[in-house]
C-alpha cells in the first residue's frame, strides 16, 4: 500500500486522519521525524495497537529464544558462577 494522503495542521497543531486509513478513534499514534529531502522534514506515523502487550506476545516465537526455559537455564548458570565465586572468596579468608 503506497497511497498518499494530504491533511492540514490547524492553529492548535491538530490534524485529521484520512478516512481511508485503518485507525480507530482514540487510538494512539507514534510520530517519528525522519530526514527529508532538501531540508523538508518527513514524518512517519505509526498507529499503536490497542493492547500492545497482546499484540507483541509471541512475536519472537520460533526465533531461537526459549522464553521461560531459556531464562531459567541462564539463571541456573549465573547461580553456579556466583556459588563458585563465594566458595573462592571464603577459601581466601581462611
Amino acid at each position: 500500500m503506497n497511497d498518499t494522503y494530504k491533511t492540514t495542521v490547524s492553529k492548535r497543531r491538530q490534524t485529521t486522519v484520512p478516512a481511508g486509513l485503518p485507525v480507530d478513534a482514540g487510538q494512539r499514534l507514534i510520530w517519528k521525524l525522519r530526514d527529508g529531502f532538501q531540508d523538508i522534514p518527513t514524518f512517519e506515523v505509526t498507529p499503536l495497537p490497542k493492547d500492545p502487550i497482546k499484540a507483541f506476545s509471541g512475536c519472537f516465537a520460533g526465533m531461537g529464544f526459549g522464553g521461560v526455559e531459556s531464562l531459567l537455564r541462564e539463571r541456573r548458570r549465573d547461580k553456579k558462577m556466583e556459588d563458585k565465586k563465594w566458595k573462592q572468596l571464603f577459601k581466601m579468608k581462611k
